[in-house]
Formats: C-alpha cells, sequence, structure tokens
C-alpha cells in the first residue's frame, strides 16, 4: 500500500494496526480488525477528520478501563452515520448500536468546530 486513500493523519496508526497483531488478539480477528479499519478509512476517513476523531478515538487499543476505540467495535459491520460525538454502526437490516468517541472532550479551535458540522447523510438504501 503506497497511496492511501485516506486522511494521512491515520496512516501511521494503520500501518501499526496492519503490521503488529496486539498479543491479546488472535489471527482471524487481527485480519478483521485490519478489513474493519481499511474500509471505514475508505468509506468515512475524511469526514472522521474533519470531524475532529483523532487517531486514538479510532485505533486505542481496548484495556481495563477502555472499550478502545472505533475499529477495535466495527466487528464487520459500517458506520452509517458519524457526528463529532459518535458513530451508529449498523449491526443488522434493524439494528444498531452507537459508539461514543473516546476522547470527545479534546478543545477544538474555532477552524475545527466549523469543520466538526459536517455529517453524514441517511439514504433509503442505507437500511
Amino acid at each position: 500500500m503506497d497511496s492511501f486513500p485516506f486522511p494521512p493523519v491515520y496512516e501511521e496508526a494503520f500501518r501499526r494496526l496492519a503490521s503488529h497483531r496486539p498479543h491479546t488478539v488472535d489471527g482471524a480477528r487481527h485480519m478483521q480488525l485490519i478489513a474493519d479499519a481499511q474500509a471505514f478509512l475508505r468509506e468515512r476517513g475524511y469526514q472522521a477528520w474533519r470531524a475532529g476523531w483523532a487517531v486514538a478515538d479510532l485505533f486505542d487499543e481496548p484495556g481495563p478501563e477502555s472499550l478502545g476505540g472505533l475499529v477495535w467495535r466495527l466487528a464487520g459491520a459500517p458506520v452509517v452515520y458519524l457526528t463529532p460525538h459518535d458513530a451508529t454502526i449498523q449491526r443488522g437490516p434493524t439494528s444498531m448500536s452507537v459508539v461514543r468517541r473516546t476522547r470527545a472532550s479534546v478543545s477544538q479551535s474555532p477552524a475545527e468546530a466549523e469543520r466538526a458540522v459536517v455529517f453524514a447523510r441517511f439514504d433509503d438504501e442505507d437500511f
């Protein structure tokens, strides 16, 4: 992967996830994480960046005090709605879950706050 079709700010974290399997994750789960991260970044990467989602919001590993970043919680499901504060994941034809940003309280400059007004649009075919 020489050219990344998503914001460069997420490139290093994606490369690290793709090249290093955490000892707590089996091979199949690691492959799913890579696929989920790649799909999310291609489909929603620029939107997440404009909305102020930090690298940690997307890629932090789960631990005793945290469920981890968004890509760790996708498990093959797509994000259908993204705001500066949360993401809605479609779990099935009639099932959704909402993931709140792990670092939603990070202060933003006025320019960042203005960019954060970008929202995904629900389309009838999304459901």
